[in-house]
């Protein structure tokens, strides 16, 4: 999985959380859209927790394309509850939506939920199984040798 949030201290925290779980597998972090795309291009993620306030019409047209092709499924995150109209209709790649005061359980329950437990078919169902330390990718560095990368 990957996480694409601007706030470095949310990253740090979230990948806290990620890390200590057995099952699941942090491959990097990214402070830009730019840097997450360029490293899934190379490499591939089941789960990329992405921060709403990020987003722009055409960095959701590239999410959408990406999810579309088979990429990974998409948790947004968001400081506030956001209209369903709304959502669908910007969001709609979004398999699903957690507000940034999530409880720890809650956000892995989340990153563990499979489409078909969300009600549905996601256009994430494709997205390859990342194996083994990534390769090192332009403009991403290992960060503590821990094979994690991040857009620096």
């Amino acid at each position: 999985m990957i996480l694409i949030l601007s706030s470095k201290l949310e990253r740090l925290g979230w990948s806290i959380v990620v890390e200590s779980q057995a099952d699941m597998k942090l491959l990097g972090q990214f402070a830009t859209l730019n840097g997450a795309l360029d490293f899934l291009e190379g490499h591939g993620a089941d789960v990329a927790l992405v921060d709403e306030a990020m987003l722009t019409p055409k960095r959701c047209e590239a999410l959408r394309r990406l999810a579309a092709g088979g990429g990974p499924r998409m948790l947004l995150v968001a400081r506030h509850p956001i209209d369903d109209a709304i959502r669908q209709s910007r969001y709609g790649f979004a398999s699903s939506w957690l507000l940034k005061g999530i409880s720890a359980e809650d956000l892995l329950a989340a990153i563990r939920e499979r489409p078909a437990e969300a009600g549905g078919a996601s256009a994430g169902d494709g997205a390859k199984q990342a194996t083994g330390l990534p390769a090192r990718s332009r403009g991403q560095l290992p960060i503590d040798g821990g094979g994690i990368y991040e857009d620096v």
